[in-house]
């Protein structure tokens, strides 16, 4: 159309084999990734509603600081070195991430496992991969029948679905620091803190959220905004409250807490 691009960036990532395994021509990959997310807010308070409606602060004494979210694949990933004399592998893609995912990620890391598979078992998965490219992801419902290896002892006319497989497998994994992204990618991992600003707002909780301090006419766009905050700090004496952007405050809206033992 004649308006602007709205496609969003992401970051691809691909793979070369220099050695590969010279008993196999035929491969699958798969992966996982983790975003460590350290927030830069340091969450001492929350608040509880009252009876009568208002809200009150209170302590809060977790460490939400940093968590960890990991993913997994969910499509087929095949390759083969038939066509190349060396039985090198070059820019096999593995996966595309969006941009979106890596909102305030600290640290990213991806792991790929590249298992050795039989020529039958290529042709499998090359059939189910074809099966699926109308029909969503490998594990969305199928709208036939792909009939594998594997047999009934009880009823050996039965189609039974799926492919039994053993495979010799190596994997890798890699840690990346987002600044190493492009521009593109880094915008939307300082989006959250850099775009919405801090509040420290003299004033109650509610009195926040319901943009009291804002004119009538730009109030309710100004709640809306509000909505997305969360406290993290409170001066008594003073009476102000200090809010920043949920996603700069409490790590659990973007993974867990608790690191995983390969994390360094």
């Amino acid at each position: 159309g004649d308006g602007e691009s709205t496609s969003i960036p992401g970051i691809q990532f691909f793979i070369d084999v220099d050695n590969a395994d010279q008993g196999s021509q035929f491969y699958r990959y798969e992966w996982t990734d983790t975003h460590q997310v350290i927030v830069p807010h340091i969450k001492l308070y929350d608040y509880v509603f009252n009876q009568d409606g208002t809200a009150e602060v209170i302590p809060f004494s977790e460490d939400v600081k940093e968590c960890y979210r990991e993913g997994r694949f969910n499509e087929l990933i095949l390759a083969t070195s038939t066509t190349s004399e060396n039985g090198q592998l070059k820019e096999v893609p593995v996966s595309f991430i969006s941009a979106t995912r890596f909102d305030v990620t600290t640290t990213y890391s991806l792991e790929v496992t590249q298992r050795s598979i039989s020529p039958e078992a290529y042709s499998y998965y090359r059939k189910l991969e074809l099966f699926n490219e109308s029909n969503g992801s490998l594990f969305d419902k199928q709208q036939g029948v792909l009939v594998g290896n594997v047999k009934s002892l009880d009823a050996p006319e039965e189609a039974v679905l799926g492919y039994f497989e053993v495979s010799g497998a190596n994997s890798k994994r890699v840690f990346i620091n987002p600044s190493d992204f492009n521009e593109e990618v880094q915008q939307y991992i300082r989006r959250p803190c850099s775009e919405y600003r801090q509040y420290n707002f003299e004033g109650s909780v509610s009195a926040f959220y319901q943009a009291l301090d804002v004119d009538p006419e730009n109030r309710g766009r100004e709640s809306a905004i509000r909505s997305l905050y969360e406290i993290y700090d409170y001066n008594s004496f003073a009476g102000v409250i200090s809010m920043a952007h949920r996603l700069c405050v409490d790590c659990r809206y973007r993974g867990s807490v608790g690191k995983p033992d390969y994390w360094p």
